[in-house]
């Protein structure tokens, strides 16, 4: 009878052992399924926030200005928000490309006839270290924006100068603007706008290709449906620019562009017929 009850209660420990090792293994696999889950979660987002921020990511519009073994100096133009009638904005960005400090580092725009310096008549860095990158912003004023200006200056680095040329095309001055699909049709239908059309053949599709035109021109869209879109921006002078896109079939699309200022808009389809070429 003792002998049995030692036999039954070593069964009774192998039982409950195999139980646990049991349950050990179960809870195993359920730790390393939440594990490989979570992993395979991680991997999604991670892909998901990689292709998130590089489409969202902003293309830059910097330009070169000058650029040789010392020194890199890009550009670009905007129109601030609430900005001042005929006001836009140079940014130029300095880069010292040299391993030592560069000093004496200037930039002077000369006024033109269209075109005057409203603040800032000079850029100017008194030392640059190694590596380092500076940022200044000049104001101008146009007074004539019909077709595209150039704004000449120097660039002074410890005594050496160099030549500056900063072309200002037509859209720098065009600030796109959210209006209502009412407002606009009540744009369009002015008699003091004037009409100028232009015809592509692109290899693109339809939504691209508003883009590239809206994108370029800085006009904002109204409406947009299929196979047509319309636009809108005002220039720094408050002059009115209203396109309107169609699709033709085949590639071939069509450019209407009413501006209230006739040489302005000429200027304007000029810009998108070189944005295909």
């Amino acid at each position: 009878e003792e002998r049995r009850s030692r036999r039954d209660s070593r069964g009774e420990k192998d039982k409950e052992r195999d139980r646990g090792d049991r349950r050990g293994r179960d809870e195993g696999r359920s730790r390393r399924d939440k594990d490989d889950k979570g992993s395979r979660r991680e991997k999604t987002e991670e892909r998901s926030s990689s292709s998130s921020s590089s489409s969202s990511a902003p293309k830059s519009t910097k330009k070169p200005l000058v650029e040789d073994a010392d020194i890199r100096v890009l550009y670009d133009t905007r129109v601030p928000a609430g900005a001042e009638k005929g006001r836009i904005m140079v940014g130029l960005f300095f880069e010292n490309r040299s391993s030592h400090a560069l000093s004496g580092v200037e930039v002077q725009f000369a006024d033109s006839m269209n075109v005057r310096k409203a603040s800032g008549a000079s850029a100017a860095v008194p030392e640059m270290d190694a590596g380092a990158k500076v940022t200044h912003q000049i104001a101008f004023v146009v007074s004539n924006i019909s077709m595209p200006q150039k704004l000449k200056g120097t660039l002074t680095v410890g005594g050496k100068k160099h030549e500056l040329a900063v072309t200002l095309p037509c859209s720098a001055f065009v600030v796109a603007e959210a209006i209502g699909k009412d407002k606009m049709a009540e744009i369009v239908t002015s008699d003091s706008l004037t009409l100028v059309s232009s015809k592509l053949t692109v290899k693109k599709d339809f939504k691209s290709v508003v883009d590239t035109i809206a994108e370029a021109l800085h006009v904002e869209r109204v409406q947009a449906g299929s196979g047509a879109a319309s636009l809108y921006g005002k220039s720094v002078l408050g002059h009115h620019v209203a396109l309107l896109v169609k699709e033709r079939g085949e590639g071939n699309f069509s450019v209407d562009l009413k501006c209230s200022d006739s040489a302005l808009g000429f200027s304007l389809i000029g810009e998108v017929n070189a944005l295909f070429r």
